[in-house]
């Protein structure tokens, strides 16, 4: 299925938005209560909100793909996705963007394929972290690696209640004419 112009720039605007919130937000709240990963773990909420909503506007593959890789690409320099700035982030975003793209479509783009998609790329991206932690030598692996499958669980828990208020915040917007718009 090919993405028009209008489905190509709410994706953009989408990206775009989910790299602005976990950005501020992220920072905000790292200034604010100084515990660690704490911008990360709302920013998982933000992802899920920004995802669910848009793959119910835009039911096509390479959706998701082409958020991450915009989310990524504008994270390269900055402290979201692992902390450290650099290219990998873009790889991670590529692949958490097919395998939430691939099991939304295997789930025909139903709800319960969007919290399915969340569980699966908690699981792959906390892994692909851990193992990138370890890889880059990160400073305090040793307790993401003895609490990842605690890591993994909340991680899951936060994309899908960001995916539960991204589907509640679509079907209050489903019929107002922008929706209309970029699905048309």
């Amino acid at each position: 299925m090919k993405l028009n112009i209008r489905e190509l720039t709410f994706i953009g605007f989408m990206g775009l938005l989910m790299f602005l919130l976990s950005f501020l937000l992220g920072n905000t709240l790292t200034l604010l209560i100084p515990i660690p990963g704490i911008s990360g773990l709302t920013n998982l909420i933000i992802h899920g909100i920004i995802i669910a909503i848009l793959l119910l506007v835009i039911r096509k593959f390479w959706v998701a793909t082409i958020l991450w890789c915009i989310y990524g690409l504008l994270s390269i320099p900055t402290n979201l996705m692992a902390g450290l700035p650099g290219l990998y982030k873009l790889m991670v975003a590529i692949i958490v963007g097919i395998i939430i793209d691939t099991v939304v479509y295997v789930f025909k783009y139903k709800t319960k394929g969007i919290y399915f998609s969340m569980i699966a790329m908690a699981i792959v991206e906390s892994l692909i972290l851990l193992w990138l932690y370890v890889k880059l030598s990160v400073p305090g692996t040793d307790f993401f690696i003895n609490y990842w499958p605690i890591v993994i669980v909340l991680f899951a828990i936060l994309m899908c209640l960001g995916s539960f208020i991204g589907i509640k915040i679509f079907y209050k917007l489903k019929n107002k004419r922008v929706i209309k718009l970029i699905k048309e």
